[in-house]
């Protein structure tokens, strides 16, 4: 449809297109890096060395594993609507950075690369829990 409507020059077309484009890929992009660091207990998932060089730069700039671990959770359970939180290398200043996201909007814009992340659905959790998922990519 939408390489018709560019064929066409329909513009409006192009611009509703785009969006619906941008928010399943988006949607398609920010899940696959989500499952793919996925891992249970026992083949290393949720733990983080702590002689790591993603452990030692998170104790430089969040002071503990725990502290980023808090922060990321009360910003993340913050987001109103369907989001995305995410930890992210900045390679241009060589850091890390805590990054909220709307609907499926990702890092690549933005040039940064996922390291941890969780997924907020639209509808709101009735357990009670925050929907936080610890996920690291390697």
């Amino acid at each position: 449809q939408f390489h018709e409507a560019e064929q066409k020059g329909d513009l409006e077309k192009q611009a509703a297109l785009s969006n619906t484009i941008k928010f399943n890929l988006g949607g398609h992009i920010n899940h696959s890096i989500f499952w793919e660091n996925l891992a249970p207990p026992a083949q290393g998932g949720g733990k983080l060395s702590e002689t790591s060089a993603l452990a030692q730069q998170i104790g430089r700039q969040f002071k503990s594993v725990e502290a980023l671990k808090e922060e990321f959770n009360r910003r993340t359970a913050a987001i109103q609507g369907s989001g995305w939180g995410w930890l992210a290398y900045d390679k241009t200043g060589a850091s890390i950075r805590y990054v909220e996201l709307p609907n499926q909007e990702t890092l690549f814009p933005i040039n940064l690369v996922p390291l941890l992340s969780t997924c907020l659905p639209t509808q709101p959790s009735t357990s009670g829990n925050t929907p936080t998922t610890w996920t690291t990519r390697t």
